[in-house]
């Protein structure tokens, strides 16, 4: 009976590790992690509809050519893993190689999806570091249908495992967007390493999600792995009415935006990205995806009033610029003016978590966490 028992336990034990399906991409060498990123894929980075395990299995038969980037997505992702983040004005960006920054992308799709996927970023002329997908056959192995769409477990454990990977002191921002668990996953990671939450704290925050206490187990034993990797921002785009909402100030280290631009401009706010890139954003969104330059420019007065100094020179004198020069820009940006446009800039901050206990940090959680119950009927 032992013997059998042994072997029965081997077969029915389920292993939260078996999921992930982690590739190294990196042909580069030496990676900068101090803005390194981890990015979703679908609905964030690639335009992708589907509401079930049928509809993904089906994309599998799709070409690259027939993927359709989120507009700005790929921008915006080669500057995080390209641009210096020293000033414009700096001697040293003259003179020193550029390293770039560490590109992560985790993903709920399976891996039967990686070759077309990989393609698909390598037509948009994108390079990265490592990419995870879900290893949805070992749930169907295991007779775990239920768990094809729970994704809460598996991706923090994937990130975690991530972040364990690189060196001690890293800085991680997290993209993703908010038509499933994305925001409740890279919000738990971020309270866990910003010390706003203990280990303790962070299992009762996986007990939020109703989690089994292996899945739980197994997460917590990569998060008790890192040692000062850090979660310093989140972005989230909004992708759907089933969805994480704001809800300050627990949602305060989150930045939703409705498009890549405005998540542009917020990551300048907050020194993600250097400043000195703002005219090049501009002439990106408006010339490759129609985005109103009237718009673009009342947005990068909304980011400007977040920044000082020269900073703030520089952005005023360039808007200055191209409304001077541009005819009837003026009067567009004029009549923005007069309208109840919505305030889209809004930077990371958790100085308002700040004053709040662990149990009063986790009780917001749980609020926000029945809430998207409430709007998805999951």
């Amino acid at each position: 009976m032992g013997l059998w028992k042994s072997i029965r336990d081997r077969f029915s034990r389920y292993d939260l590790e078996k999921l992930i399906d982690y590739q190294n991409q990196n042909e580069l060498g030496t990676v900068n992690y101090q803005r390194a990123i981890i990015c979703d894929i679908d609905k964030t980075y690639l335009e992708t509809q589907f509401s079930s395990f049928i509809d993904i299995a089906k994309i599998a038969f799709e070409e690259a050519n027939d993927k359709v980037t989120v507009a700005g997505a790929g921008e915006i992702l080669k500057l995080l893993r390209w641009e210096p983040s020293i000033s414009q004005n700096s001697s040293e960006s003259k003179i020193a190689p550029v390293i770039p920054c560490a590109l992560h992308f985790i993903s709920s799709s399976p891996p039967q999806l990686r070759t077309i996927l990989q393609d698909k970023l390598m037509l948009d002329g994108l390079d990265w570091t490592s990419d995870t997908f879900k290893n949805q056959a070992y749930n169907i192995l295991k007779g775990k249908l239920a768990l094809l769409r729970q994704h809460i477990g598996y991706k923090s454990k994937a990130i975690l495992k991530v972040m364990n990977g690189a060196p001690q002191g890293s800085h991680f921002y997290f993209i993703g967007d908010n038509v499933e668990t994305d925001p409740f996953i890279y919000l738990g990671i971020f309270l866990l390493t910003q010390g706003f939450i203990t280990l303790d704290g962070y299992y009762k925050f996986l007990n939020i999600a109703n989690l089994s206490e292996s899945i739980i187990s197994s997460v917590l034993s990569e998060a008790n792995k890192l040692r000062q990797q850090t979660a310093e921002g989140i972005f989230i785009r909004n992708n759907g009415e089933q969805a994480f909402l704001p809800e300050p100030p627990l949602s305060d280290p989150i930045c939703f935006f409705d498009h890549f631009y405005i998540a542009g401009l917020n990551m300048i706010t907050q020194g993600i990205l250097p400043v000195h890139i703002l005219p090049n954003l501009i002439r990106i969104f408006h010339n490759n995806y129609d985005y109103d330059l009237a718009q673009s420019l009342f947005y990068a007065q909304q980011m400007n009033r977040y920044l000082r100094g020269e900073e703030q020179v520089y952005v005023e004198d360039h808007i200055n610029l191209l409304r001077e020069s541009i005819p009837g820009l003026k009067a567009s940006m004029h009549a923005l003016t007069t309208q109840k446009m919505n305030v889209k800039i809004h930077p990371i901050t958790k100085k308002n978590l700040q004053p709040l206990s662990e149990e009063q940090i986790l009780g917001l959680c749980r609020t926000w966490f029945r809430n998207y119950v409430q709007r998805s009927g999951r």
